[in-house]
Order: C-alpha cells, then structure tokens, then sequence
C-alpha cells in the first residue's frame, strides 16, 4: 500500500516538472514594427472620418497637405511564429462613398499563436479641408487614448482604457472612457463627456444646444466655460470635487448639492431659493437655462469671473 501510495506521489510530482517545463518553453513574447506611409485620398469631401484601432492609442491632427500621412506602431504578444502573426496585421484605408475609413485589421487567434494579443498605435495627419469639411468624426479603440485638435462637424470618442483629449473643435461632441480621464480645450458645441474613473478637465469652452453633460464617477470636474443660453447642462461625480469657473454676467437657474462636503457660490449675482451648507438653489443674475452640480464625496464650488 504504502510502495502504491510512494509510485503516485513520484508520478504527481512528475507530471508538475513536466508542466513547469513546458511553460518555461511556452513563455510571452513580444514583437514590435513601426509603419509610415501616405495615401492620396480620391476626395477631400468626406462627410464622415472613421478611424478604429485596438490595444492602442489614436492621435488625429491637421496638416496642410492634400493627402493623409498614417504612421505608428503594430505589435503582438503572446507565443508561436510571432513574425508570421505580425505581418497579418494591416493598416487599412478606404473611401466608401463620402465616407474614408481608416482601421486596424486583426487576425484571429489560431493554435499556433496561443494566448495572444495584438495592437496598433495611430498617428494620422489629416488634411486641414477635410477636417474643416467632414460632418462627423469616429474615433473607437479598446486599450488607449484618443486625441483629436482642429476639426468642425460632431465627434463620437470612445475608448475603455484611455484619456481622451479634444482641443480647438466646432461641433457636437460625445466622449467616452470607462478608465481614463477626458480634457476638452477650446470646444465650442454641446457635449457630452463620460467618464467612470478618471477626472473631468474644461478649459475655455463655449457651450451650446439644449442638453450638455459631464459625468464621472470617481474623478473631479474642474475648468472654466461659457455656458449655453438654453437647455440643460449637468455636472456629476460620484467621488470627487466640482471647481468651475463661468463668467459673471451668466444668466443661469442652478442647482448645486454635495452628500458628504460643502457647497460655495462665489463672485456672482445670486437670489437664492435654498441655501444650506449641502444644498443650494436660485438664479444667477436673470435667470436662464439650467445648470445642475451635483457630488456625492466632494465639494462643489462655482465660481464668477
């Protein structure tokens, strides 16, 4: 019996040595090349830019020439033929009618290429027409950050792992990051911006349509804009401060609340209809749209300029 339980023991401790040693032989590789290249574009009168990746970030800015420079870096990680994998990335451009596409084709993952993961870093200079002229931009990745300067026309953002940086843009505008911070500079436009931890940073922008959002859910929201004339704009976090600055002559009804802090109204003509150290209403000068501030773990501070 004993002799029985001896063989198995040998024969368990067997087959982890063989287990350690073929995941010593199975260890993550990780393989890199960097691309650049230009594109003549057929026409510079798209109305919707779409540019896509994954596991990586995207950088969109103008330049004065007539065709597109596209440049960055491709990798993979995992084990296999690394080199053959590499190369079945592909950066892809295409004009479909109005629309210019440019993406990140990805392989599946086969056997041979075990527990793998593939990404693409994009530097994109776009021709300064077709941002001037493109009603829409599209920018979508999984793990990275998003940045986009100078354009006109809606933006739609969105990335799960990444900051989002926005600057000197006209048009709507719709970010999204569910782990990363969002900066907007120089917007002018109605804008929503998403964001479940990272911070909220507004600087210089004019805000306009009926309905403008900011939400975070563990980060502060802090800057200075010009609020709309009409509409709707709320300003949310679940854990974090509120310090924004507006210029005096506002006309606004606010709302300001904090659970667990202290809210102050400074520098600006006020008539209050509540006014506690957690919660306070009323209207800025003469009233006008709605501006509604709201934190749960921080405090929340406007302020006149």
């Amino acid at each position: 019996m004993k002799k029985t339980q001896r063989n198995s023991f040998f024969i368990l401790v067997s087959l982890l040595l063989l287990v350690l040693t073929l995941s010593s032989c199975d260890e993550m590789l990780r393989k890199e090349e960097e691309f650049a290249f230009d594109i003549n574009p057929e026409s510079l009168n798209s109305t919707l830019l779409d540019i896509d990746s994954r596991n990586g970030y995207i950088e969109v800015s103008p330049w004065e020439r007539d065709y597109f420079r596209i440049e960055g870096k491709k990798y993979i990680q995992g084990t296999g033929n690394l080199e053959d994998e590499l190369g079945k990335v592909q950066i892809k451009y295409k004009e479909i009618g109005s629309t210019t596409r440019i993406y990140v084709d990805f392989p599946e993952s086969s056997n041979i290429f075990k527990m793998g993961s593939y990404g693409a870093n994009l530097n994109i200079s776009v021709p300064l027409k077709v941002l001037n002229t493109v009603n829409r931009i599209d920018l979508d990745t999984s793990n990275g950050s998003i940045a986009l300067k100078e354009c006109n026309g809606s933006v739609i953002a969105d990335t799960s792992n990444g900051r989002v940086i926005i600057e000197n843009c006209t048009g709507d505008f719709k970010l999204k990051s569910s782990n990363g911070s969002i900066t907007i500079n120089q917007l002018k436009g109605q804008i929503d911006a998403d964001t479940s931890n990272g911070s909220i940073k507004i600087e210089d922008c004019f805000l306009s349509g009926f309905n403008n959002a900011f939400n975070t859910s563990n980060g502060s929201i802090t800057g200075n804009f010009t609020p709309s004339l009409s509409g709707n704009m709320t300003f949310d976090t679940s854990n974090g401060r509120i310090d924004l600055k507006i210029p005096q002559n506002s006309n606004l009804n606010f709302s300001a609340k904090t659970s667990n802090a202290s809210v102050s109204i400074e520098n600006l003509k006020m008539r209050m209809s509540q006014d506690s150290k957690k919660r306070k209403e009323g209207t800025i000068n003469e009233g006008g749209a709605s501006i509604n501030l709201s934190s749960s773990n921080g405090s929340v501070k406007l302020i006149g300029e």
